[in-house]
């Protein structure tokens, strides 16, 4: 209910019932759909758009000396990373996303860059693909103790 001035005037309510609030002016369909587009939008957002967002927002204020372009270069490379066939992040939506799901693409993903590494010599490459889980090792092939 609303008083002379337009505020809402909230009615007694013996029974203690939820109050129900409705929208009766005319752009109030309109708002329900628009409000209904965005969540539907929000739920299909994926990593890579989200990333790519963040990349054109610091390009966009790089101008302003806001931002680096190294900053940029960065996030740009994480995209690229994020986006190879091992790690598949990039495509997936945000609302989907689990911990078992981040941390097996995390694992693909430090697999993939050691692969891909100009930098770690062939023959290690080979010894750290033979023993596995390769990013739990410390020093020469040991096993970290487990964390827990």
């Amino acid at each position: 209910m609303l008083d002379s001035l337009g505020k809402t005037v909230l009615e007694p309510n013996p029974g203690h019932t939820p109050y129900r609030f409705s929208d009766g002016s005319q752009a109030a369909p309109r708002r329900v759909l628009q409000v209904a587009k965005v969540a539907q939008e929000a739920r299909e957002a994926t990593v890579g758009l989200a990333l790519q967002g963040c990349i054109d927002h610091r390009k966009g204020v790089q101008g302003c000396g806001k931002v680096k372009a190294v900053g940029v270069d960065g996030a740009t490379d994480s995209l690229a990373r994020l986006a190879r066939p091992e790690a598949g992040l990039a495509e997936m939506a945000i609302a989907s996303l689990i911990d078992g799901t981040i941390k097996i693409a995390w694992k693909r993903l430090r697999h993939s860059a050691m692969d891909r590494s100009n930098r770690v010599p062939a023959e290690i490459k080979k010894k750290l693909v033979q023993a596995g889980g390769w990013w739990c090792l410390v020093g020469a092939f040991h096993r970290a103790p487990a964390s827990g």
